[in-house]
């Protein structure tokens, strides 16, 4: 089974692609990706973000697919780049949605309760997920490589 994770910050999307293996998961590749400079409205942008996504599924034909929501307490209110990036992971879903892949969605709290981990979290401090070396990758990538392991689990 190989799965695309999603990171998205309000001005970037982050993206990994793992398999299986019997012994740990495989990340096949990632990035970051942003709409270009010129896309000064945020309509355009937004399709561009859903073409980009539908590309992604396209070149990496996955089975299943996770989005990483905000946390939703302790807040005490959502901000203008909130909802920048609640309107980018909504274009995420439904463009994985309209491509036919199992879409897993959710916070951490979410994500752990799938791994079957108290805290999902804290893997994101360590230096590998379940035998999967991260070390070179950024936070916002770890979370990518993490719900999309958690989307692998979500989909059996």
């Amino acid at each position: 089974m190989k799965a695309i994770g999603f990171r998205v910050e309000p001005k970037a999307v982050h993206w990994a692609v793992v398999t299986e293996s019997d012994t740990a998961p495989i990340l096949i590749g990632s990035g970051k990706f942003s709409a270009p400079k010129s896309y000064d409205e945020e309509p355009k942008a937004l399709s561009w973000y859903r073409e980009r996504i539908r590309s992604e599924v396209q070149k990496h034909s996955p089975d299943a697919s996770g989005v990483r929501f905000p946390e939703t307490f302790g807040r005490k209110g959502v901000t203008s780049s909130d909802q920048i990036r609640l309107r980018i992971e909504g274009v995420i879903l439904e463009s994985l949605n309209s491509c036919g892949v199992f879409v897993f969605g959710g916070a951490m709290k979410s994500i752990s309760a799938t791994l079957g981990s108290k805290s999902a979290k804290s893997y994101v401090d360590q230096s590998e997920l379940k035998g999967l070396r991260w070390d070179d990758y950024n936070k916002n990538c770890r979370e990518a490589i993490l719900v999309a392991v958690a989307a692998m689990e979500a989909c059996k």
